[in-house]
């Protein structure tokens, strides 16, 4: 799914680079984020200006839009993966919105569960856990917030009273101290997002610097640190990465894409086996790892 300034929603086939689906807002606004997913895979949602729009694609109509949970732009929305029932939404207010899409006609009392507050501009959000219970949140001012949201959800309008999981004011700052320490000569000039590894079972918080490196560094939420990176990459990137996923059902590999127009896919070392380069055909100069997938 991609969607756009155009306020177009597309649907892809991955196969044949054609798209075969297409949802547009009415008030013909911009479409900041999009998503597929509910309980049957059935529905697309995207974020607007001060609006989340819902469309069933079996009938490829528009079934709801909800306007009354939300100040201000809606920049990211996601179903949760292990209950999609379970809709998720963010942006420029701040607020961390729950919803149930399977509750009620597709009325927003009924459907929203729980509101969280990061208290400023939520940039991006993602999952957690091993249940996925636990949202991450970083904003514009680069703090990092971790949130339960499913008890939240399951608080019964009691959600104000569920507390931050924790709350770093400072991440940048406490990776580059942990990256000095460590000795790994990676300078932290900003943050990146949050992935989770099922097999350590950590939340890990990407940062890197202008160059193209970046490393991985872990979460504890208990103490309130981010402690020495897991895993430093660099070879694949010469600027700033932008975006960085894990591939599905694979700890030891994530995709990144850059400023530098690149898409690179990584095999990440473990803490204390050396940097991790890239699976792919590695830059000239360099020898990457060939990292097989199947």
């Amino acid at each position: 799914m991609t969607c756009g300034e155009d306020g177009v929603v597309l649907g892809w086939d991955t196969r044949t680079g054609q798209a075969e689906e297409k949802y547009v807002l009415e008030d013909g606004g911009e479409a900041f984020s999009c998503t597929m997913g509910g309980p049957s895979g059935h529905l697309v949602v995207a974020g607007s200006k001060e609006a989340v729009r819902v469309w069933d694609r079996r009938a490829c109509r528009a079934v709801a839009t909800m306007q009354e949970s939300f100040g201000d732009a809606v920049t990211s929305v996601r179903f949760c993966p292990q209950t999609p029932r379970h809709l998720l939404t963010a942006g420029e207010d701040g607020l961390l919105c729950v919803f149930d899409v399977t509750a009620g006609d597709w009325d927003e009392d009924d459907n929203l569960l729980a509101v969280l507050s990061a208290d400023t501009s939520i940039r991006k959000f993602g999952f957690y856990g091993s249940e996925m219970e636990g949202v991450w949140c970083s904003t514009n001012i680069e703090t990092l917030h971790l949130f339960h949201w499913r008890e939240a959800a399951e608080a019964e309008g009691e959600a104000a009273g569920v507390e931050r999981a924790a709350a770093f004011e400072d991440p940048r700052g406490q990776a580059a101290r942990a990256a000095q320490k460590a000795g790994d000569g990676l300078p932290v000039d900003y943050l990146m997002c949050c992935v989770w590894d099922p097999k350590a079972q950590r939340l890990e918080l990407g940062a890197g610097s202008g160059r193209g490196a970046f490393g991985l560094f872990p979460v504890d939420a208990k103490k309130g640190r981010i402690k020495r990176p897991t895993s430093v990459c660099r070879g694949g990137h010469t600027t700033v990465v932008r975006g960085m996923e894990p591939l599905p059902g694979d700890a030891s590999a994530v995709v990144t894409g850059g400023e530098d127009g690149k898409v690179v896919l990584w095999s990440l070392s473990r803490a204390g086996e050396g940097d991790s380069e890239p699976a792919g055909p590695a830059p000239k100069g360099k020898t990457g790892k060939r990292y097989a997938p199947y």
